[in-house]
């Protein structure tokens, strides 16, 4: 069921995915989005959007929450850190926060419009 953050996700250029074979059967959706500069491709953060959970012993459902994940690249040999933000972060934050480590962490592009 599509929510009012799916729509905002939208909005803000996330575009939705299918989930493949590799992700939980609990994720309901994937989005995802480029961030570029003039220099070239830095970075995506894909959104998962996580199945509500029925809480039967607490008569509670929980949920739909989102997580937001991201891949760097380091060194010569383009070695992939991850990095997960779990739930309680909203995803203006989890933005502000990736690109703050991807500028500090001296991490590689994901291709640089040159290299096209």
């Amino acid at each position: 069921m599509k929510t009012e953050f799916d729509n905002y996700l939208i909005e803000k250029g996330y575009k939705t995915f299918e989930r493949s074979d590799l992700d939980s059967k609990y994720v309901e959706n994937l989005f995802q989005k480029r961030f570029d500069d003039e220099i070239g491709k830095k970075y995506f953060i894909t959104v998962k959007k996580w199945q509500p959970m029925d809480l039967k012993w607490i008569d509670e459902i929980l949920g739909p929450s989102y997580e937001y994940t991201t891949q760097f690249y380091f060194g010569e040999n383009n070695n992939p850190v991850n990095l997960d933000f779990f739930g309680g972060w909203n995803i203006e934050d989890a933005e502000n926060k990736i690109e703050e480590i991807w500028k500090i962490g001296n991490f590689e592009y994901y291709e640089k419009w040159e290299d096209n």
